[in-house]
């Protein structure tokens, strides 16, 4: 690279993988450890892992068909969706014990769960939500400490004027 940069491959795994996007890093607040997103292989099922960057160590956290985790960047603990025993929930894993809880069961009833985002203050879960009968995404919010769910649009100030950023409306 001519910046004098110096590049390095993370890990000898064929399948392909990401770190998701830079701006929402996953990775843990020391830099020890990051999450990786592998897409499966006819051969090899994807998942995702909790790789050491300084003992090379890769751990595997889920195996199967990886969704991708929720945004948390730098903090303690990596966030997804898993579905387990015919229910889909919402578990973390800390990125340096590598300690799995369940936070919250995702209801099927509300539809199809994408992107989500937990808050800094682990108290909150926004999620990209599609309603199962079609029909536009909606973002839902569900408090963890109460298990509650409602629309993220109560929480915006009615006076709060939201404008679409125009690089999303192409």
């Amino acid at each position: 690279i001519e910046s004098g940069a110096e590049v390095y491959v993370l890990g000898e795994d064929e399948r392909p993988a990401d770190n998701i996007y830079g701006e929402q890093p996953y990775g843990d607040a020391t830099g020890r450890r990051i999450a990786i997103r592998y897409y499966p292989l006819p051969n090899k099922p994807g998942g995702i892992n909790i790789l050491d960057l300084q003992d090379g160590l890769n751990h595997e956290i889920l195996s199967g068909k990886p969704p991708f985790p929720a945004f948390h960047a730098w903090g303690e603990w990596l966030y997804y969706a898993h579905a387990i025993a015919g229910k889909t929930l919402l578990r973390r894993c800390n990125y340096l014990t590598l300690d799995v809880e369940n936070v919250a069961e995702l209801p099927p009833e509300r539809g199809d769960y994408s992107y989500g985002t937990v808050s800094p203050d682990h108290r909150y879960y926004a999620v990209s939500v599609r309603p199962p009968g079609g029909g536009p995404s909606q973002v839902h919010l569900l408090d963890l400490r109460t298990n509650r769910w409602e629309p993220a649009s109560r929480h915006i100030p009615k006076r709060m004027k939201i404008t679409p950023s125009p690089w999303l409306c192409h």
